[in-house]
């Protein structure tokens, strides 16, 4: 697999625009939702990167389920809710409001043109890092969301929950 440069042109968002990357990107692989999971379980044992990992196992979740239904909405919403007040948090409107997750981020019905989002890993040269990187179906335009180790050198949940009670 042919490693990413250092140093990348990203746009707003960390919309990637060079074209060598571009075209390296759209050779490789998506991510199974099951390694997406993973990443997300790796992502949500860090405070600031919950949002990544709650982000990551929606778009796992979407890619196992399809198309999500107005049940599956009110599914989601019913478990951030819990999830929010098991950790003591409120949640806004504006949180609890999955429309634009649900129709792709358009403005279209959530059925009329539903587009499953990717994941992709991508090594970049002389890190041994992973740039996260996010797609869509038709891989028109690839977001840099964050950097990752190897899938295979992250810990699995038991060895972590083994780590934690230790300190404890």
């Amino acid at each position: 697999m042919s490693e990413l440069k250092c140093e990348i042109d990203l746009g707003s968002g960390g919309l990637i625009r060079d074209k060598e990357t571009l075209e390296k990107l759209r050779e490789l692989p998506q991510l199974l939702p099951t390694d997406i999971l993973k990443l997300a379980g790796f992502y949500r044992g860090y405070q600031t990167n919950r949002p990544l990992a709650e982000h990551l196992a929606l778009v796992a979740f979407t890619q196992m389920v399809g198309d999500p239904d107005e049940r599956l909405q009110e599914s989601i919403r019913a478990s951030l809710i819990q999830k929010a007040h098991a950790e003591q948090r409120t949640l806004s409107n504006q949180d609890l409001d999955l429309e634009d997750a649900f129709d792709a981020f358009t403005d279209e019905g959530p059925n009329d043109t539903f587009d499953f989002f990717f994941i992709k890993l991508s090594p970049i040269a002389e890190t041994g890092l992973n740039l996260l990187v996010e797609t869509n179906e038709k891989q028109e335009r690839f977001y840099v969301i964050g950097v990752s180790p190897d899938l295979d050198k992250l810990p699995h949940a038991k060895q972590r929950v083994r780590r934690v009670r230790r300190k404890a």
